[in-house]
């Protein structure tokens, strides 16, 4: 199977070309960033109607299946739908060479062993985690995504596009608010007492304690002069 479509193969051409090229289906996965770019995580091609198929679980599903020619293979244009999960791959840079490299320089220079991560990752195999093609291009595995794909007429695509196949949640009775509020005094209150109160608490009476004690000797040497003044006078 084929996608067929037309454009102009320039400005200058006064008709369209036709084109064809083979139902590839590319999942991407990205880590959304939003002050730097965005990073790449993985992909996987799928050709559709000679791919993979998808695996019935997370577990069992494994790098072999990035592999040029693995199997069992696939067409959604003979099953229809098909729903499972694939590998996520990504090719390995200069930069993760070099990384790997310096790593185990470090640990040589420390004379030890470089110590065992205690992450999934680290536990498993080479093997497992990496493969290299026919061309030397060494691929990592990047994780692991859950699709379904389900491959309908013209006229069903139209009766139920994506994303609107399921009606709206039915909306609950509004609330019967108040008209006077006092949010503005009770939002304050509940900032004062989960941020500031449970990590302070100590320390908050300590000084109010110390205040009040503060105050008190102020009062009575503000007050002990006077008292000391009138007692000489009439005595």
């Amino acid at each position: 199977k084929e996608v067929v479509y037309k454009k102009k193969e320039s400005i200058f051409s006064l008709e369209e070309s036709e084109f064809r090229q083979p139902a590839v289906l590319t999942l991407q996965v990205w880590d959304y960033d939003r002050i730097a770019a965005n990073d790449f995580l993985g992909s996987i091609e799928l050709r559709l109607s000679d791919m993979v198929r998808a695996a019935k679980s997370s577990n069992k599903c494994t790098i072999e299946m990035a592999k040029d020619r693995a199997g069992p293979r696939f067409s959604i244009f003979r099953a229809k739908k098909m729903k499972g999960w694939w590998p996520l791959t990504r090719l390995k840079t200069a930069e993760d060479f070099e990384r790997e490299e310096k790593e185990r320089e470090e640990a040589k220079k420390k004379g030890k062993k470089k110590k065992k991560k205690k992450d999934k990752r680290s536990k498993m195999r080479p093997e497992d985690i990496q493969y290299t093609d026919s061309s030397g291009n060494t691929f990592l595995l990047m994780g692991k995504v859950e699709a379904e794909l389900q491959l309908v007429a013209l006229e069903q695509a139209e009766a139920n596009p994506v994303g609107r196949a399921r009606k709206e949640p039915e909306p609950l009775d509004k609330p019967n608010r108040p008209t006077t509020t006092f949010n503005w005094f009770i939002n304050p209150m509940k900032t004062f007492i989960f941020l500031i109160w449970k990590k302070f608490k100590k320390y908050i009476i300590a000084f109010a304690i110390l205040a009040v004690l503060t105050l008190f000797l102020v009062l009575i040497l503000y007050t002990l002069p006077g008292q000391i003044s009138s007692l000489i006078i009439k005595g």
